[in-house]
């Protein structure tokens, strides 16, 4: 199934910090993966301080009525 949704997230870290907030992008990357219905997920740095998340994501069915 192909994507058709996604979540882009831009995150800036105060400064003298961008280095530990890429260390908790990679620990956060193995519990994201994880998650129900992830296709992939990405993060990326775009300056010292400056990072982003992109994850694609299929539709969720709607909940069957009881």
């Amino acid at each position: 199934m192909s994507a058709k949704l996604g979540l882009l997230a831009l995150l800036e870290a105060k400064p003298g910090k961008g280095d530990d907030l890429g260390a908790f992008l990679e620990a956060g990357r193995a519990l994201a993966v994880q998650e129900v219905g992830t296709l992939t997920w990405y993060a990326f740095k775009m300056s010292d301080t400056t990072y982003g998340i992109f994850a694609p994501s299929r539709p969720r069915m709607p909940a069957k009525p009881t």
